[in-house]
Parts: C-alpha cells; structure tokens; sequence
C-alpha cells in the first residue's frame, strides 16, 4: 500500500520534490493495479476460450449430437469411397442435421465469456 502524500495546512499540496516523487509512486501503484486487473482479465478469457474451442467441450455437453456426428460421417467417408452418391448425400444430411445449434452454442458461449471477463458488471472488481 502506498502512503498518502501529505498536504500542507492550507489543504492544497505544497510543491516539493518529495510531494511530486509521493504523487509518481501512487500513479505508479495505480498503474501496476489496472496492469494486474487488465492482464487477469485476459488470463481468464483465454482459458474460456481454450475451453470453448475444445472438441471435448461439445462431446461433453452434446453426446448425442456427437454421436451423431462421428456416424454422419463415417457414412460421407464411407460412401464416397464406395463411389455411392446416395449414401454420401444422406451422410451430409444426417452431419448437417447433427450439427444444428452447435454453432450458434459456440457463439453464445463466446459471448457469455466476453461478457463476464473482459466487460465485467458495474460494481464487481
């Protein structure tokens, strides 16, 4: 913590050396303390968004879709190497239709994270 720098008894500062160094060692406290909230901010959202870009995150919270998924296209893969252009169409639906909301999940979780780390809500530190 660093001291208050004294002030003369007229309730004004008196202009000395060691009245200006007082007021440079606050900005610089100041300064290190919004480094420090700025850089855990940043920490915080780059581990939401490592956890948001993970495969693991979405197998986790969707394992159906998931499943569907890996099956979709096991049958695109499969079907086009049998050279089967029904079986390749019906792969694209099925992985088009396990998808969904998957997308649209990522974003809100993105947004979710931005909201709660970098533009935090008045009145929280």
């Amino acid at each position: 913590m660093v001291r208050q720098c004294p002030a003369s008894a007229m309730g004004t500062a008196a202009v000395t050396t060691d009245n200006i160094q007082c007021a440079k060692r606050q900005l610089r406290a100041q300064i290190a303390r919004r480094r420090r909230g700025i850089d855990a901010g940043l920490t915080a959202l780059h581990a939401e968004r490592q956890r948001l870009l993970s495969w693991r995150t979405y197998v986790a919270r969707y394992p159906a879709a998931a499943i569907g998924i890996a099956f979709a296209a096991g049958l695109s893969v499969s079907a086009g190497r049998l050279g089967r252009p029904l079986g390749k169409w019906l792969g694209g639906l099925a992985f088009r239709s396990a998808l969904g909301g998957l997308a649209d999940s990522l974003l809100q979780g993105l947004k979710t994270a931005l909201r709660e780390t970098v533009f935090p809500q008045r009145g929280q530190p």
